[in-house]
């Protein structure tokens, strides 16, 4: 059952658990502030309520150093030859999207949609017989 409201255990959970290295902190140990069981704290992360006031908070946290991060990305893309990370950063500028245009270049009418219904539908058949003749 999904918390309705966050109590003061929780924010103190989650104070350390959106800290790098948990703020120093072990589960055994940020349990032990929160008076619960360390077991518990794991049950809480499971919440869509608690684990969306973690993101939350992460954001918060972290919001502040996002224009160092994103100053370094040049950096680590020219160093580390890292494709991945190119793509990323063109698509955050705006300079590259996921959009794909697909022509036809073939003559004739070689778009029949019956056609290619029924060829799907006849595999389909053979498929059921043959799984039938396993059996």
């Amino acid at each position: 059952m999904a918390f309705k409201k966050l109590k003061p255990e929780h924010y103190i959970a989650i104070g350390y658990l959106s800290m790098p290295k948990k703020g120093g902190k072990t589960m055994e140990e940020i349990a032990e502030e929160c008076e619960v069981h360390r077991a518990t704290i794991y049950d809480w992360l499971k919440d869509p309520v608690f684990e969306r006031e973690l993101k939350r908070t992460i954001t918060r946290n972290t919001l502040a150093r996002l224009p160092e991060v994103l100053e370094s990305i040049p950096d680590h893309i020219i160093r580390d030859g890292n494709a991945a990370m190119l793509k990323h950063f063109l698509q955050m500028h705006s300079m590259l999207s996921e959009h794909h245009v697909v022509t036809d270049t073939r003559s004739g009418d070689s778009t029949n949609v019956d056609a290619a219904r029924a060829k799907v539908e006849e595999f389909r058949k053979q498929q059921q017989v043959k799984a039938e003749g396993n059996e």
